[in-house]
């Protein structure tokens, strides 16, 4: 029997990782110094976080109702790839950050309105 993956625990988990990333790796260099300066920018992880995202961004619009979900999740993954191009303007660059926490939060909100939407049709059988 094979499981399916969720697409809001993949967006979820890939957004989660993608802020971590970006957050937390100036401040190991900061720690570790030059030993460490040619990790400063691994740009092929922000392009893999960019695709896991747009995978589980597109399957989460196909399958919600909400139409406030569907612009919540386009516009996330926007600021997500203008972040991802524009990585080396310093102001730019955060929308990288901004498009990670929209897309979690639009991830969360349709977990929970799936997961109680399922709920409610297993109750009523």
């Amino acid at each position: 029997m094979t499981k399916k993956i969720n697409s809001d625990f993949l967006g979820m988990l890939s957004s989660s990782l993608c802020l971590i990333h970006c957050l937390a790796l100036p401040i190991i260099i900061v720690f570790f110094g030059e030993a460490l300066h040619s990790l400063e920018h691994l740009e092929f992880l922000d392009w893999i976080f960019a695709i896991i995202s747009l995978y589980a961004a597109v399957d989460s619009v196909r399958k919600t109702h909400s139409k406030l979900l569907r612009i919540t999740f386009i516009t996330g993954w926007t600021f997500f790839v203008v972040g991802v191009f524009a990585h080396e303007h310093v102001y730019l660059s955060y929308s990288l950050h901004i498009g990670s926490v929209i897309l979690i939060i639009s991830h969360v909100r349709n977990y929970i309105i799936n997961r109680r939407f399922t709920c409610e049709i297993h109750h009523e059988k």
